[in-house]
């Protein structure tokens, strides 16, 4: 308990600090009963009153952290009280190995999503869900063996698509521009970055494509903007925090919920690692977490009105020095990344 809070105030990518992020809600009530039987028991030992006041920092932080993400904190996306010119969006990572394909598509025939992002997919699961060409008239399909491809599929025209490899050659981002009319568009970023963990060394590939994407973003000039995909991590992560500050993008979990994904079998381990971000001009109207699908994650829907009136965004000119020079060395690192032989998995 008490390296999880001291490992991630280290500003490193390692794999075992940058794991200590995900579980930060089940950390935090193991503590908070580890500090009660210890106040309970507590002696004249000076090692048990440090392990106490240790813990006790511990529980602060965590609060500190995983608090915006629960009721009692102001929402950040404030509902929209009318749905107009409202568009729903479905993400989901299907896992490779699901072979449960019938589930899949009778969610999607049940929820009818206007933009939808299937994650994990390799060219079986395209052939299974071939039907959705016939139902979607817009779509881009990038089937991977590797456990990071995407299918796309839209009811709205998709143009100035983008296949990006923003980190690793294998590890594919997609861009596109949603026109919803003639008068009305938002940027789509899909992403599925590599996780932080034993094999993959670092999360630096991770952090380097969320860096690349939010600079991408800032070119923009606060137009309409949605980020979805499943990130590789938690909502109150530092590179997700990060993240946050350098786009000017919103959460709408904050204020929430935790609206917890992944895994699906193992539910005191379940942690928000599908997400969707967006900016001003697309006002939330339903967030909701999915049922079963066979994979290891739930899948994840979000309905938005575009607003006509062009709102100015996020100022991201108030960047501290701090976080302009993490991101430039995050950008420097990932690009001196070089790839692994091995094969990449997810």
């Amino acid at each position: 308990m008490i390296l999880s809070f001291l490992c991630p105030l280290i500003r490193t990518t390692h794999w075992f600090v940058r794991g200590f992020d995900f579980l930060r809600l089940q950390v935090l009530v193991i503590t908070v009963i580890y500090c009660s039987l210890g106040f309970l028991l507590l002696s004249n030992s000076w090692l048990v009153l440090g392990v106490i006041l240790l813990s006790l920092a511990n529980i602060i932080s965590d609060i500190y952290r995983i608090g915006p993400y629960t009721k009692l904190f102001a929402v950040e996306s404030k509902k929209a009280k009318v749905k107009d010119k409202n568009f729903k969006v479905l993400s989901g990572n299907v896992f490779i190995d699901n072979k449960k394909y019938e589930r899949l598509l009778s969610l999607v025939h049940k929820e009818k999503p206007d933009v939808l992002l299937l994650l994990e997919t390799d060219h079986k699961w395209s052939e299974a869900v071939f039907e959705l060409q016939e139902k979607f008239a817009y779509y881009k399909l990038l089937p991977q063996d590797n456990t990071y491809g995407m299918l796309l599929f839209s009811n709205y025209k998709l143009s100035d698509i983008e296949v990006n490899h923003l980190v690793d050659d294998r590890v594919p981002s997609l861009y596109a521009k949603v026109e919803i009319d003639e008068a009305s568009f938002f940027h789509l970023f899909c992403v599925h970055p590599r996780p932080p963990r034993p094999n993959e060394a670092s999360s630096l590939q991770r952090d380097g494509e969320l860096v690349a994407i939010s600079k991408r973003i800032k070119k923009l000039n606060s137009e309409a903007t949605l980020v979805v995909g499943d990130l590789n991590d938690v909502a109150w992560s530092h590179t997700t925090r990060l993240f946050k500050r350098l786009s000017g993008l919103l959460d709408p979990r904050v204020g929430r919920g935790f609206y917890n994904t992944f895994p699906v079998k193992y539910k005191l381990l379940a942690c928000p690692l599908d997400h969707v971000f967006h900016s001003k001009e697309l006002e939330l109207t339903e967030l909701r977490v999915l049922d079963d699908i066979g994979s290891d994650h739930l899948p994840i829907t979000v309905s938005f009105n575009f607003l006509q009136k062009k709102l100015a965004g996020k100022d991201r000119d108030d960047l501290t020095k701090k976080d302009q020079k993490e991101a430039k060395e995050i950008s420097g690192d990932a690009k001196d990344w070089e790839e692994p032989d091995e094969e990449v998995d997810s």
